[in-house]
């Protein structure tokens, strides 16, 4: 059994969502690589070749809504080109959740969601999922845990019910526990010497402070220490329920089967959640900080909190955060940093979004010695967004290119499952998809323009550096005051 923790970017970021930002995925599957498991677990290299025009496919076609025999909700993409079934589902909830004191445990509880279940412990459970070939995920958010399950049509019921006996009647045995602590910590031990994940550590609690973003979702040393199996399974009862529950399935099954499988997995939870609203941070205003390091290449942070944005500002600032650095060859700050200067070997924006506000936010890397001149170029560049905006030609070349990138990301079903689920809890209607790009042709180059000068990106910009030439003070020290336990906001 190999467990594969996929390390997401380190930034922030949300489902967007962090995890991003973060929370790392624990892919249970046969222990060989990916690339060799659709021989022996798919058997012919027909299937392989079909599975690929499948689902290269399958992100176009129409999603409906299912409502199960029992009431539940199901976003479905019916196809039955391959015998290939992916299923997702996503708890509200996620690192925001934690206890004071006990940050990380979202990310441990869903490190052990599948280390047994039932009267089987965490070895002949996993091996019985071992047997299957089935490969399942779940990981920890900033406001969710959400997990998929990817299983040949053949083997679908008998994945069900292991499915269904790690969702009701979950474990957490000493020995799984300790192993997985274990995972967590050597975790943070390789996050405290990366450089760019002190860099976004240190970001996150300079523009967030005492807020749920500012708060590692893997925890800390002392913070892991004193979580046990009473908490983990305290925090599965209070957020894994019907009342924060998003549903979704692509591939080989038929809406009345999938109503039927739904039903004996997730209808027995409880309806109501206790997940407490996350509030809206406050504005941060600008600030920079220079962090010591010995390293060839220094390691650049810079972001901006941004507010609640109705739905037509989200997709202009998609279309801004395109033009300013989301463009990996294109975009103003590449061609500023990296074309023209050679300040980076890459640079790029991300723009995620939360439930209370979003985030704009930024990295690269560069020379020690250049580090300045690089910072510069990027206040520059938001001067002019500030004053200017994008020209038309810049926003027309991010519609195309954004509608493009948005379903090449969907084309496979994990990736496709994970997007229904993530809309499905933020609220949207099923034809999400399917009418995304018709909404983000009718965003118009004034009102990226309008939405560019409504913010005051300078005033609230913060940078941080990691290893650039001069900057004082200590690392550890540094690492040891964002961990210190968090003041109680008022």
């Amino acid at each position: 059994m190999t467990f594969r923790l996929m390390r997401p970017r380190p930034p922030c970021g949300g489902e967007t969502e962090r995890g991003v930002a973060t929370g790392d995925m624990l892919t249970v599957a046969p222990a060989v690589h990916m690339r060799n498991r659709f021989a022996g677990t798919l058997e012919t290299l027909v299937l392989v070749v079909t599975l690929f025009f499948t689902l290269a496919t399958t992100a176009l076609a129409a999603t409906i809504e299912v409502t199960s025999p029992k009431g539940l909700k199901v976003w479905l993409v019916e196809d039955h080109t391959s015998p290939l079934l992916t299923l997702g589902f996503r708890f509200a909830g996620g690192s925001a959740q934690d206890p004071p004191g006990k940050e990380g445990l979202a990310h441990l509880a869903a490190e052990m969601f599948f280390q047994g279940a039932g009267n089987q412990q965490a070895d002949d459970y996993l091996q019985s999922w071992n047997e299957l070939g089935a490969e399942v995920t779940v990981d920890a958010r900033v406001e969710s845990l959400r997990g998929t399950l990817k299983v040949l049509t053949r083997d679908r019921d008998k994945a069900v019910r292991l499915l269904a006996m790690a969702v009701h009647t979950p474990r957490a045995d000493t020995d799984a526990l300790e192993q997985v602590r274990d995972q967590v910590l050597a975790e943070i031990d390789r996050d405290a010497t990366d450089p760019e994940t002190i860099a976004f550590d240190t970001y996150s609690q300079m523009t967030y402070g005492v807020h749920p973003l500012a708060r590692p979702i893997n925890g800390t040393h002392a913070s892991i220490a004193t979580i046990d199996a009473a908490d983990i399974l305290m925090y599965r009862s209070q957020t894994q329920t019907r009342g924060g529950l998003a549903l979704s399935a692509v591939g080989d099954i038929t809406p009345m089967d999938l109503g039927l499988i739904v039903d004996k997995v997730f209808a027995a939870l409880p309806v109501q959640n206790h997940v407490r609203p996350v509030p809206a941070p406050q504005p941060a205003a600008a600030s920079r900080s220079d962090l010591p390091m010995q390293a060839a290449q220094a390691q650049v942070v810079f972001g901006v909190s941004l507010p609640h944005l109705s739905a037509r500002e989200q997709l202009a600032a998609e279309l801004l955060n395109y033009t300013l650095g989301g463009s990996p060859f294109t975009s103003r700050l590449y061609r500023q940093v990296r074309e023209q200067r050679g300040l980076a070997y890459a640079i790029g924006t991300t723009f995620d979004t939360y439930s209370f506000g979003n985030e704009l936010t930024g990295s690269f890397g560069s020379q020690p010695d250049t580090v300045e001149e690089a910072i510069g170029l990027v206040r520059e560049e938001f001067a002019r967004l500030a004053s200017q905006g994008p020209a038309d030609a810049e926003v027309e070349e991010a519609k195309a290119a954004l509608a493009g990138q948005y379903l090449r990301g969907l084309i496979k079903q994990i990736e496709l499952a994970n997007e229904l689920t993530l809309r499905m809890g933020q609220g949207q209607t099923a034809d999400f998809i399917d009418s995304y790009a018709k909404r983000r042709a009718a965003i118009t180059p004034d009102e990226v323009r309008a939405f560019a000068r409504s913010l005051p990106w300078l005033e609230r910009l913060t940078v941080v550096t990691v290893g650039a030439r001069g900057a004082p003070g200590s690392v550890a020290a540094e690492r040891s005051r964002l961990h210190a336990p968090p003041a109680q906001e008022p």
